[in-house]
């Protein structure tokens, strides 16, 4: 194995293992949090207001890493990234509020470094004939990461109707343990620049640069478009990641509900493989974006009609409108999953199709990084007031808006590279 495809493989597999870790904790956050304040009487915890602290300290700090980066190497600044992480994750042995916010806060800053020094490692190792084949590799091990820990939680609480302490620790230090050891794996990253140049940057001036960057492309029309849709992929990401695992362990009449959240979550991840399957094999995209919104509607009536309204607000003993079926929510974890990865590929579909000049395509995903993780906060803090059914309109609607916006700057690029293409063919000599 070469160098590059090692390290594309250690890359892979250290995002596998710390995301094994934070996406089963962060899924599992309210359902244990809430289990906590039962045991202790400690009401100043909550899940919703650690993802949102979490999302808007990676917001910030997605403007800033790049210039930490530096200052010092990928393979450290995605090593303290996982390490921070796992720290996150053990905090949920003893979540009192001032430890599990401030980690929550690092959290989010180690999730930046984690994506800034992924995206550079990723470029850096790839070529343009293994680009494709390094993106499917890579994203194939890292939504793995959402099997792993889940499956032991379904297994780990079957029966259980509320988490005691044991189980609570044993989940915190088996996810932290393995979200250590993911951060500890880029260690095995090898030196791919030996021979090169390194052209010492004036940091002061690549953080003017990156801003810059990031202010004229904030005037783009192209990006101005593709906001909506940032924002409702940060919407939904909060949505399956904390939202739907807490309604399915908050259900009444759901058999097994905490063994359950596991198997829901892990569902998603399938939904985001399934589709990534589909991306490779079918080119159409626009076909691809309205079935994926077909499962989508399919999606959100069935958790409207299966879990209480109150459930993301605090544990209720209200039925839902129809009874829970088990099967029916698991196939609409997956066509979240689905609809998810394909809305993803669609936005980074479209910013290199626009954007072509390196300076343009880093300005447009520091917005990326911004409305995402900015969303997801926003969502965050809103779920802890609003019913489902509001948090499923509000999705819904930025859902239909983002749509409405990916088709119209398609149409525009399209009509921008027809006339492109009929102005050279008038100009190419007979």
């Amino acid at each position: 194995m070469n160098t590059k495809d090692w390290n594309i493989f250690i890359l892979g597999l250290g995002f596998f293992l710390v995301y094994t870790g934070y996406l089963t904790i962060v899924g599992c956050s309210e359902t244990i949090l809430r289990s906590y304040r039962n045991r202790t009487g400690e009401t100043d915890v909550n899940g919703f207001v650690s993802l949102a602290l979490y999302s808007s300290t990676n917001s910030i700090m997605s403007i800033f890493s790049p210039v930490l980066m530096s200052l010092m190497s990928r393979k450290y600044l995605m090593l303290l990234g996982g390490v921070i992480t796992a720290c996150y994750c053990a905090v949920f042995i003893k979540p009192i509020p001032a430890l599990l916010y401030v980690f929550s806060a690092l959290s989010g800053c180690g999730a930046a470094f984690l994506w800034i020094g992924r995206g550079s490692e990723f470029v850096i190792n790839s070529t343009k004939k293994t680009l494709h084949r390094n993106a499917s590799i890579f994203f194939a091990m890292y939504m793995s990461g959402s099997f792993g820990g889940n499956i032991y939680v379904f297994y780990a609480w079957k029966g259980r109707t509320i988490i005691d302490q044991s189980e609570q620790n044993l989940l915190a230090i088996i996810m932290s343990g393995i979200t250590l050891l993911g951060a500890l794996s880029f260690l095995l990253l090898k030196n791919n620049e030996e021979g090169k140049v390194v052209k010492q940057k004036d940091v002061g001036e690549e953080l003017r640069t990156y801003l810059f960057s990031a202010w004229e492309m904030a005037k783009n029309k192209d990006v101005l478009l593709l906001m909506p849709l940032m924002a409702e992929i940060g919407i939904l990401i909060c949505f399956y990641s904390i939202v739907l695992p807490t309604c399915v362990g908050t259900t009444p009449d759901l058999p097994d509900s905490k063994s359950l959240m596991g198997l829901a979550v892990l569902m998603v991840g399938v939904g985001e493989l399934l589709a990534t399957f589909v991306q490779v094999l079918h080119s159409k995209h626009f076909i691809q974006l309205g079935s994926a919104f077909c499962l989508l509607i399919y999606s959100l009536i069935t958790f409207y009609l299966t879990f209480p309204d109150t459930c993301t607000l605090h544990a209720t003993t209200t039925p839902g409108i129809i009874s829970p079926q088990k099967y029916s929510i698991l196939i609409s974890a997956l066509a979240i999953g689905y609809f998810d990865c394909t809305t993803q590929v669609a936005m980074n579909r479209a910013i290199g199709s626009c954007f072509k000049a390196e300076w343009e395509t880093a300005g447009a995903y520091v917005w990326v990084g911004i409305l995402l993780a900015g969303s997801v906060g926003v969502a965050s803090l809103y779920a802890t007031v609003l019913t489902l059914s509001v948090q499923i309109i509000i999705l819904l609607v930025f859902v239909l808006l983002a749509l409405i916006c990916l088709v119209k700057l398609e149409m525009e690029y399209t009509a921008r590279r027809t006339r492109h293409n009929t102005q050279c063919s008038l100009e190419k000599p007979e």
